[in-house]
């Protein structure tokens, strides 16, 4: 059988999650229409994620397959459900991440009729009524970044890296993915450690290369909010992962002097902020703990280098 569409969900430790995330691809609408087919990739799990996997591989075989990563870390996984995957197309999402009905026909009717060899669309979080008042502030500053995004209900080919998609809703064209185009296994969530940026590495690569990036606003996925997110720690570890990644995947570590002179720069800009008891003090505070990642992988690269 010719699969359209092969959907990489890589997990880690996410079994209670992870039977919502699959009952939301099997809600989809037009699932008679699409042949498709779901690679759960389980990156050293050691919950019931293998067992409730399992599950639905014996409840619909053919559609859900089961694959064991055992090299920890987002990237790993992502390339393997790419090995892995028998589909046209390969389409990732996360195992925090509903997909909404109409996602899956509406990134298979984007590849068929704008030829398309990337498709992202919309990241929404689905934020409780009880999420503090600093952490709904934060979102409202920032609806395309730290695991949202969103350019509005217009369709339109990506320009710029301003305009890409984010990891939790992309899908590829299975040409443009090779040896030479695939994730950056030393970025991305490896484990604990809250490194990202593997995916927007790839896509800056296929818009350099002038590969046709489709924003469908009505690919939608809904992710989940849960509550270590809830924390002020939680947002200041992903800043200070966030800036190692910088300094990864841009091999500059050489500029550790200029890094440092930011880094004063926006320490004098905080304190001052704080004296005039400014109410997104926590937004700068992030971009700290940002530029103190990029110190930290900075100088830790340099160090390997002696």
């Amino acid at each position: 059988m010719n699969i359209d569409i092969s959907i990489v969900l890589p997990t880690y430790n996410r079994s209670y999650l992870l039977k919502k995330v699959l009952d939301s691809i099997q809600n989809s609408e037009s699932l008679d229409a699409i042949n498709y087919e779901v690679i759960i990739v389980d990156n050293n799990s050691t919950d019931s994620t293998r067992l409730i996997s399992q599950e639905y591989e014996k409840k619909t075989p053919g559609i859900f397959r089961y694959i064991f990563e055992p090299r920890q870390g987002l990237s790993y996984s992502r390339n393997r459900g790419i090995v892995e995957s028998r589909g046209k197309h390969i389409a990732f999402t996360d195992d925090d991440q509903l997909v909404d009905p109409l996602w899956l026909k509406s990134i298979y009717d984007t590849f068929a009729k704008y030829n398309a060899d990337c498709v992202g669309g919309k990241i929404k979080y689905q934020i409780p009524s009880n999420v503090p008042e600093w952490l709904n502030r934060l979102l409202e500053e920032n609806p395309n970044s730290i695991g949202q995004l969103d350019f509005g209900n217009s369709l339109f080919q990506v320009k710029t890296p301003k305009e890409l998609p984010k990891g939790g809703n992309m899908a590829f064209s299975r040409e443009v993915l090779n040896e030479d185009i695939h994730f950056d296994v030393n970025i991305g969530r490896i484990g604990k450690k809250l490194l990202v940026g593997e995916d927007t590495k790839l896509l800056k690569q296929l818009l350099k290369s002038g590969k046709k990036i489709i924003y469908q606003p009505n690919a939608i996925i809904y992710h989940i909010l849960e509550k270590p997110r809830y924390t002020k720690k939680y947002w200041r570890k992903e800043a200070f992962g966030r800036g190692q990644s910088i300094i990864i995947s841009s091999h500059y570590s050489e500029k550790t002097l200029q890094i440092f002179i930011k880094l004063i720069g926006d320490i004098l800009y905080y304190l001052i902020k704080l004296l005039h008891r400014q109410n997104n003090t926590f937004q700068i505070q992030l971009s700290l703990y940002r530029r103190f990642g990029e110190l930290y992988q900075s100088i830790k690269s340099n160090l390997k280098q002696c």
